[in-house]
Order: C-alpha cells, then sequence, then structure tokens
C-alpha cells in the first residue's frame, strides 16, 4: 500500500486505506451530529407541520414553575414548567412544555397572552409560537458547543497528520 508522507502518528505513517477509513469514520461521527442538532432544533416546527389542519388561537398562560426534582444526567439547570391554556371553539384546553431558557422564562408572566397552534382534528395536540421561537436559537448554540468541542481534535490531527 502506498504511504504517504504527511499522514503520520507518532512517527508511525497512516496508509491511504487508513487515512480513509479515519476520514470515513471522523466524517461520519460529524454527519451524525449534524443531524442529531437538526431533529432536535426544529422538534416544535415539524409538529406544527404535522397538523392536518392547522389553527391558530390566543393561548394564557396559567402556572409557570422550576421542575425542582428533574433528573438528567449531565445537566445542571433546573427547567421552567410553562403551563398554558387555549380555547378550540368548543372546549379549552391546558397544555405544558419545559424550557431551560432562563433569560425568556423571566420575561413572562402569569396571564400573559401568548400565541397557540393546534390541530383542528385532534385540539389537543398543540405548540406555542414561543417553543418555535426558542428553538431558533438553539441550532446555533450547538453548533457552537460542537465547534468548541471537535476544534482541538481537528487541530491535534492536522498536527500529528503534518
Amino acid at each position: 500500500m502506498a504511504l504517504l508522507q504527511t499522514g503520520r502518528t507518532g512517527g508511525k505513517r497512516l496508509s491511504t486505506v487508513e487515512l480513509v477509513v479515519l476520514t470515513s469514520v471522523v466524517g461520519t461521527g460529524v454527519l451524525s451530529i449534524v443531524l442529531i442538532m437538526w431533529f432536535v432544533s426544529t422538534h416544535n416546527r415539524r409538529i406544527l407541520r404535522g397538523f392536518r389542519e392547522p389553527a391558530e388561537t390566543v393561548g394564557t398562560i396559567v402556572n409557570i414553575v422550576v421542575e425542582r426534582n428533574y433528573q438528567s444526567e449531565g445537566s445542571a439547570s433546573e427547567p421552567y414548567v410553562i403551563t398554558y391554556s387555549y380555547y378550540d371553539g368548543s372546549i379549552v384546553h391546558e397544555r405544558s412544555f419545559k424550557s431551560l431558557a432562563k433569560k425568556q422564562v423571566h420575561k413572562l408572566q402569569i396571564n400573559d397572552r401568548i400565541v397557540v397552534y393546534y390541530d383542528r382534528q385532534k385540539p389537543d395536540n398543540a405548540v406555542t409560537a414561543l417553543q418555535i421561537e426558542w428553538e431558533k436559537p438553539m441550532w446555533w448554540r450547538i453548533l457552537l458547543a460542537f465547534a468548541l468541542i471537535i476544534m482541538p481534535a481537528v487541530v491535534y490531527v492536522f498536527y500529528i497528520m503534518s
């Protein structure tokens, strides 16, 4: 097998096949992480697009509490649980969602009006405009965190390969 002069790790040269395998593994990992980031950061928008008969109404924030007994590995913060109600034309529904976005939640107060999207065929299926709006910056935060994690590894690999 042909050996590349620039592909070395600790004095050991990597063959072309080893470089291709290394690139494939790293590329697959990066692609997987990007897909996971997309999936997480578009969750509520995909719910809204899945509504058969989407409708928009005004809802009211009923309660905002901190979930103190929240157990998540690696998470130092406790989520806020925001409960809201909305009227679908025949009955009042009450739903809630969790958010770790302290700055945004602190701007909210009980009895604030919010936009709620629901499915007329299944009025219990709902998502708020707040949830969709708060997802938008999530993509960039996750991407930035990923870059901060992966960049040292990339620099290290280039340093070894040169």
